[in-house]
């Protein structure tokens, strides 16, 4: 107390109502300019979100229908502790200590006929699957400050998770009963080192350094007795990156070079990839301006991809990844022109991508069975064209942006999309208010095509300031009703057609209330809270 530490605290919390989705989180921090402790309690949560899934399967030999509801419950909890110190005027470090939990749950009954070969049975369905994860991160960090223009920084994650995955299916058919069932046990091992150095100088900037990164999946399959898919990726990544201006010409440019050793069961890949990208804008006036951007980069295949165990219960359909994938090469290039006055500002785009290698999923029939995985097509091309709008008065701004694009797979007809958003936000002393809608009619992947019936979600807000560090908002989520799409997949001999309602993506309000407090804060030390968990856990499915 006699010491006047910085004091920082901070409550919220959100709940849909009636109860179906939710959140919460604490945080504090406490300290000096030398020395400073920071955590973070949160969580959120998932409860009886509805969905129903209706549609049909048909190879050769047979067709199925099926009529579903799907029940979801979630949740998640996380914690971590930051210590920061300030070894002196010009060094700080920190050490962080984050873990998260997850579990995730669904159940589903339903119904359907098979029609096989003329004869036409009626059967009852009933499905589960759980998945329950564990990440806990270990991170330091170090900073150098040579001058106010000349730092250097260095980051060291190590993370470690653990992932039980599980799924069931029965179907009672009259003459005879399909049950399947699936059990993972997994867990992986991740680590990465970042140093960064950076030099300022009138208008130019400077910065260089490198990643280097390792993971270390184990995919345990235990129903079934199958050896341990293993897989490991290092991967080494040196860049340099220079940032300038001249006159009316802002430019940024960026060149790298990465190292991707990858391991896949008995799979076994080496890449050098070119890590390049570029920008120019330059400023014709104050109303007039143009800008151009090149990137060029690539994609390592999750773990999802690879896996080469089944995680399907379907009677009719085997999902299993391909370990075997490599990486991915993307080159992005994107021309705008702005144009801004009085408020008022408006920017056409066009853009271009190309994929080689992409990973795309792809599945073939056996024994009437269809066999989804993934492989590296050709080249996907995908052109984009694009226009956005803003307003911006003394109380708020006003938005909109639509586009048209058009996806090439390779060796297959045209993909076209429309894509549309729009909203404003408006403050008025203590009340704020904000609206937001977004909405896309098609996307496509190398084997389906999903029509969004609805809206993919809208939003109405109204916030108000009791205090400077008291605010209420009260929402209404998804104003345009239920979100409902369809997806068609056609793979050889096989097409499915399913359709969804999220039943709980309806007409739906939450409040949230948060509330902050701060004392001392000129005391608060240099540093921000600079390291965070990048683990988000394994993913199967």
């Amino acid at each position: 107390k006699k010491g006047r530490p910085y004091v920082f605290f901070e409550a919220m919390t959100r709940h849909n109502v009636p109860l179906n989705a939710g959140m919460g989180a604490l945080y504090f921090e406490i300290g000096n300019e030398k020395i400073s402790l920071y955590a973070r309690a949160a969580g959120d949560y998932l409860y009886n979100n509805d969905t129903e899934t209706s549609g049909w399967q048909q190879n050769t030999g047979y067709r199925k229908s099926f009529d579903n509801a799907v029940q979801a419950n979630n949740r998640t909890a996380l914690g971590d502790i930051l210590f920061k110190w300030a070894i002196s005027p010009k060094d700080y470090l920190a050490v962080l200590a984050y873990g998260k939990g997850s579990l995730n749950k669904s159940k589903s009954n339903g119904k359907g006929s098979l029609d096989n070969n003329g004869g036409k049975r009626d059967y009852t369905l009933w499905a589960s699957s759980r998945d329950r994860s564990k990440v806990y991160t270990a991170s330091l960090y170090y900073k150098h400050e040579f001058d106010t223009q000349q730092t250097f920084e260095t980051k060291i994650d190590y993370n470690f998770n653990k992932n039980w995955n599980s799924g069931t299916q029965q179907e009672l058919y009259p003459d005879w009963l399909y049950d399947d069932f699936y059990k993972f046990d997994n867990r992986r091992s991740s680590g990465q080192i970042n140093l960064d150095y950076a030099q300022a100088w009138g208008l130019h900037s400077l910065n260089a350094g490198s990643i280097t990164s390792y993971q270390d999946d184990h995919i345990d399959r235990v129903s079934s007795g199958q050896p341990v898919f293993h897989y490991t990726s290092w991967s080494e990544y040196l860049y340099a990156a220079f940032t300038s201006r001249v006159g009316k010409l802002m430019y940024m440019g960026s060149l790298g070079a990465e190292g991707i050793w990858l391991k896949a069961g008995t799979a076994a890949h080496h890449y050098f990839v070119p890590i390049v990208s570029a920008s120019a804008t330059y400023a014709f006036s104050d109303n007039h301006s143009i800008n151009l951007m090149y990137q060029h980069g690539n994609k390592k295949p999750s773990t999802e991809m690879l896996n080469p165990y089944n995680t399907s219960t379907d009677s009719l359909v085997i999902t299993r990844g391909n370990p075997y994938l490599r990486p991915s090469k993307i080159h992005r290039t994107d021309l705008s022109y702005t144009f801004n006055k009085k408020g008022f500002y408006l920017t056409p785009m066009v853009g271009y991508i190309q994929n080689r290698d992409m990973h795309n999923p792809y599945g073939h029939t056996e024994d009437g069975i269809y066999i989804s995985s993934y492989h590296n097509s050709g080249r996907y091309h995908e052109y984009i064209l694009q226009a956005s709008l803003q307003y911006a008065w003394k109380w708020g701004y006003a938005f909109a942006s639509a586009g048209h694009d058009v996806r090439m797979f390779e060796h297959q007809p045209k993909r076209k999309a429309f894509f549309c958003n729009i909203g404003l936000q408006m403050q008025y002393k203590k009340f704020m208010l904000y609206a937001n809608c977004n909405y896309l009619n098609y996307g496509y992947s190398a084997v389906s095509r999903t029509k969004q019936r609805t809206p993919g979600y809208s939003l109405l807000q109204a916030t108000y300031y009791f205090t400077p560090n008291l605010y209420v908002s009260a929402a209404l989520e998804y104003l345009t009703g239920v979100v409902r799409y369809d997806t068609h997949t056609y793979s050889g001999t096989y097409q499915s057609l399913s359709s969804v309602t999220q039943r709980d993506k309806n007409l739906r309000p939450w409040l949230l209330v948060r509330y902050t407090f701060r004392k001392n804060i000129k005391r608060k030390i240099k540093l921000d809270n600079v390291i965070q968990s990048r683990e988000e856990g394994i993913s199967i499915k």
